[in-house]
């Protein structure tokens, strides 16, 4: 999972208090990121896209996704930055001795 932009957060949020964990159509996401936030179609419909190619949004069937809730996705990514960070630590300390 990558950090998200400004935007692209604002929406998650907004989608995971709503939906979190839930089952849901990818067009309702995308009519409800429309009504919401006053983008254009296209616009919602490509950050639905975004946000599903980053893991944020799971599919779960043929017409079904799932907005992953906020715990899930902040906790995988803190995660991976600790690890990453505790990995680069090590490998320093290494080239050093």
């Amino acid at each position: 999972m990558r950090w998200l932009k400004k935007r692209e957060f604002v929406i998650y949020a907004h989608l995971a208090l709503r939906h979190g964990g839930t089952a849901v159509s990818a067009t309702d996401l995308v009519y409800e990121v429309k009504k919401t936030f006053g983008t254009t179609i296209r616009t919602a419909k490509n950050i639905v896209k975004r946000l599903m190619r980053a893991g944020y949004i799971v599919k779960v069937d043929a017409n079904n996704v799932r907005v992953r809730t906020l715990d899930d996705s902040l906790t995988e990514l803190v995660t991976s930055y600790v690890s990453k960070r505790r990995g680069r630590r090590k490998v320093n300390l290494a080239n050093r001795s």
